[in-house]
C-alpha cells in the first residue's frame, strides 16, 4: 500500500506537513541537507501551481457561466428579429426580404391526413334513437361521414351502404332507422379536403320488436 496518497490535493497536504518537519533534522531521518531543501522547494512550487491552477478553474467556471448567458440572450434577440423578419416578409409578399436577411423562406405547412376511424360502436337509446360512437382525430378541416345500410323486414336484402350524415364530432344519433327494420350496418370515413379514409370496421345492429301500450317498441337483439 502507497503512503503517499493519490489524489493530487491530498498528495500536496501530506508533503506540506512533512516538509518543514523532514528540514529540522534531515540528518536524523537519513536525508542530507540538499535533498531536504529540493523538497521544500518542490513543495512551495507546487503549491503555487496548483493554487494558480485552482484559481484558473474557478476563473474559467465564471467566464463559461457569462458566455452561456450572453449566447442565450443573442439566440433570444436574433430569434425574435428572424420573426419580424418573417412577418414582414409574408405582409409585404417579398421573397427578396428573406434573400437580403440571408433566412430561408418560410415552409408550406405539411397537409396531416385523415386519420381513418377506428372502434365503432353503438348504444341503444331510451328513445329508440341508436347512438354512435368511434375512435378518431379531430384535426383541423377534418369532418365524419356516417354510412348506413338496412335490412328493412325478414328476409329482405340490406340497402346499399349511403352516407346518411357528415358530423365534425365523433358521435352521431341516428333516429331514423325505419320501423320494422331487422338489422343495421354502419361504417364511418373521415374526410378531410379530398382525401377520404377506406372506412372503420363495419359495425351490425340487429333489431327486435316488442308491444308497449299498443305500439311497436325498437329493441336490440340478442
Amino acid at each position: 500500500m502507497s503512503v503517499v496518497p493519490v489524489p493530487k490535493a491530498q498528495m500536496l497536504a501530506f508533503f506540506q506537513e512533512r516538509a518543514p518537519v523532514w528540514a529540522a533534522d534531515p540528518a536524523a531521518i537519513g536525508l542530507t541537507l540538499d535533498q531536504s531543501n529540493s523538497l521544500t522547494a518542490a513543495v512551495g512550487q507546487a503549491a503555487t501551481k496548483f493554487a494558480a491552477a485552482q484559481s484558473a478553474r474557478a476563473v474559467s467556471k465564471s467566464a463559461t457561466i457569462e458566455q452561456n448567458a450572453a449566447l442565450d440572450e443573442l439566440a433570444d434577440l436574433g430569434a425574435q428579429l428572424i420573426k419580424i423578419i418573417r412577418a414582414y416578409g409574408l405582409q409585404i409578399g417579398s421573397e427578396e426580404v428573406f434573400a437580403l436577411a440571408q433566412i430561408p423562406l418560410p415552409k408550406d405547412p405539411e397537409p396531416i391526413d385523415p386519420v381513418n376511424p377506428s372502434n365503432l360502436r353503438f348504444t341503444l337509446l331510451q328513445n329508440g334513437a341508436l347512438e354512435l360512437k368511434w375512435d378518431g382525430v379531430k384535426s383541423n378541416g377534418t369532418t365524419f361521414i356516417v354510412y348506413r345500410s338496412i335490412v328493412p323486414g325478414p328476409g329482405e336484402s340490406p340497402t346499399p351502404m349511403l352516407s346518411i350524415a357528415s358530423v365534425g364530432a365523433k358521435e352521431y344519433e341516428d333516429s331514423t332507422i325505419p320501423a320494422g327494420a331487422v338489422s343495421a350496418t354502419y361504417v364511418v370515413r373521415a374526410l378531410k379536403g379530398d382525401q377520404l379514409t377506406p372506412g372503420s370496421s363495419p359495425v351490425t345492429a340487429n333489431f327486435s320488436y316488442s308491444l308497449n301500450n299498443g305500439q311497436q317498441e325498437l329493441q336490440l337483439a340478442a
